[in-house]
């Protein structure tokens, strides 16, 4: 299948479904476009809850995935909500966009509490060698045809020798089915890019990373956040083998609880 997009037609390479591919990663360049996403997604009632699940989703990603203080960077940041999993004094975020409108909002809204900067991740400014304690990555993939999965989480993996949380739409959530649901009985539902967890571990596997631990992002999403680490360096016994078969159940699973 096709996704038109502002510069044409694009296939996914790879196996995977649908996607958007560069098109809409650059679109969001558009002030105008990056602040009727904002209000889409997070204005009202609606988008306060969905704001506040993703950042405490963030939040007990990272303490799973080992993380406790430091600096944390936020891979295409968009409009800064990972940023409310940054509680305390001890926690740093340095949020990365290639869209100067998203990081605008991001900027109003966080005021001078965090660092926000303009790049593209795929040749990201930073030194190779590990600097950063954790890195998160939120729907960020799923721009991005499938191919191009190992080499972005590779280039993630030399930057932090912590936790590096993925956020992708997976299979297997009440989203899902609901949609599906709703398209079975002959109802209009909204037509997303979902993916299996076989498709993710084998991108995870070929970057050198293990899963450590999974969890969706809130009850009602088709958001997984995936937690992943460098091979060895698991937040706590069994994880990679608990964090695998969560990932394909789609079970949460893994490591303590977040206080």
């Amino acid at each position: 299948m096709r996704a038109r997009t502002g510069s044409g037609e694009a296939r996914s390479q790879g196996r995977g479904p649908r996607l958007a591919g560069d098109g809409v990663r650059w679109g969001y360049r558009d002030p105008a476009v990056a602040v009727r996403y904002d209000r889409r997604r997070y204005g009202g009632l609606g988008g306060t809850l969905r704001a506040f699940f993703v950042g405490r989703a963030v939040r007990r990603a990272l303490w799973r995935g080992g993380f406790r203080r430091g600096v944390v960077l936020d891979v295409a940041c968009g409009t800064g909500v990972a940023a409310r999993a940054a509680v305390g004094s001890e926690t740093r975020w340095m949020g990365v966009d290639i869209s100067e409108g998203m990081l605008g909002i991001a900027r109003r809204s966080h005021g001078n509490r965090h660092l926000w900067v303009r790049a593209d991740l795929e040749h990201p400014p930073f030194r190779s060698s590990a600097q950063f304690d954790a890195i998160v990555c939120l729907r960020f993939l799923a721009h991005l045809p499938v191919a191009r999965w190992s080499a972005i989480l590779r280039t993630l993996a030399r930057m932090t020798e912590g936790p590096i949380i993925i956020g992708l739409p997976m299979r297997r959530s009440s989203k899902h089915w609901w949609r599906a649901f709703k398209r079975g009985v002959g109802l209009r539902a909204k037509r997303r890019p979902v993916f299996g967890g076989k498709m993710v571990l084998d991108a995870v596997s070929a970057s050198g990373l293990e899963p450590c631990c999974n969890l969706w992002q809130s009850p009602f999403t088709d958001t997984a956040l995936v937690v992943v680490r460098r091979v060895g360096r698991g937040g706590h016994p069994e994880a990679g083998r608990a964090g695998a078969r969560g990932l394909t159940g789609g079970q949460a699973t893994g490591a303590p609880r977040s206080p």
